[in-house]
């Protein structure tokens, strides 16, 4: 199936909830993961432009995560073209994923559908490093959340040995870090309870998601499935019908061939072959509707024969762009 045909689809999702549709997948390739980035917003403004402030826009949405200011921005973007905003969910929809559904008036989720929790993590060079990873290794509010409940539930009363462990932690992860992730925690909160605002009027329900997904799933790999979402987290959630359900189905499993998600991207392959480069383009990112206006996220790159005996190829990425299809 192309995008001509994916359109189709699209077209008939429309007749059926009459709405206009919006599909975003970031791929998770594995070796070549993508993420819900800022750098979209200007084609999802294309899209949303072309489509015109209308009554209903859903968002077919494919990720695993991303910025979370990029999540609620596109919450806000959508939602400033129509009077009800609808998040579909094929398969996986995780961490920022999860945000824009939380601002959304209804969420329709298939049987294999998954939400997930929304505690962030920290990148910067002043995260702690080791020896086994090229780069710094992020730093989680539930890690740093997590040690803290290690310390109330071991119940130190000496205040001077409470003092050690922290400064223990200090020793492993920069202040300037530990204060970014307490940051970040509560701004990800005042995001999720301000999303929910729009369409959850119930206090007690705003709280218990927040709480829930920003602490109390006890692990940011924790998926929540439809009868969760709905039964537990009390979200408002549909089940599509027989056709829909087809319709998306079709729709994932054409994502899921056209970005290769299940066939782990191994640019050095053809150098162990024998050849001395291999220049390749890779899709990671799909933004379409039914218009005109559609885009892909392409990165370039070529994978080397270098004259290191101890790393002797070297796969050398270059910055990707959007591109109109």
């Amino acid at each position: 199936m192309s995008c001509v045909s994916r359109k189709e689809i699209y077209k008939r999702i429309e007749e059926k909830l009459a709405c206009k549709i919006i599909a975003y997948v970031t791929g998770d390739r594995q070796n070549a993961q993508a993420q819900l980035s800022g750098d979209v917003l200007p084609f999802f403004v294309k899209v949303l432009d072309e489509i015109g402030v209308t009554d209903h826009i859903a968002l077919i949405l494919y990720t695993r995560g991303g910025d979370i200011m990029a999540a609620w921005s596109v919450v806000n973007l959508i939602r400033s073209f129509c009077n009800k905003f609808t998040v579909i969910v094929p398969f996986h929809c995780h961490s920022a994923g999860t945000i824009i559904c939380l601002g959304a008036d209804e969420i329709i989720m298939t049987k294999q559908a998954t939400l997930g929790p929304i505690d962030p993590s920290y990148n910067c060079p002043l995260n702690p490093v080791s020896q086994f990873l090229p780069e710094p290794y992020p730093v989680s509010v539930e890690q740093v959340n997590a040690y803290f409940q290690l310390l109330e539930s071991k119940q130190i009363i000496n205040e001077a040995h409470k003092a050690r462990l922290i400064e223990q932690l200090a020793d492993k992860i920069h202040p300037l870090v530990l204060g970014q992730v307490h940051k970040t925690n509560s701004q990800i909160k005042r995001i999720a309870d301000r999303l929910l605002s729009l369409s959850y009027t119930d206090l007690d329900v705003r709280a218990n998601v927040v709480s829930f997904l920003c602490s109390d799933s006890g692990s940011h790999d924790y998926t929540i499935n439809r009868r969760e979402a709905r039964d537990i987290l009390r979200l408002n959630i549909e089940k599509p019908d027989d056709p829909l359900y087809e319709m998306l189905k079709s729709l994932y499993d054409d994502f899921h061939d056209e970005l290769q998600l299940s066939t782990p991207f191994m640019p050095i392959s053809p150098l162990i072959n024998g050849q001395q480069s291999h220049d390749y383009d890779l899709k990671l990112c799909i933004l379409e509707s039914t218009g005109q206006n559609n885009y892909c996220f392409m990165q370039k790159g070529k994978a080397v024969v270098t004259n290191n005996p101890n790393n002797p190829f070297a796969n050398l990425p270059t910055e990707g762009c959007w591109i109109q299809e």
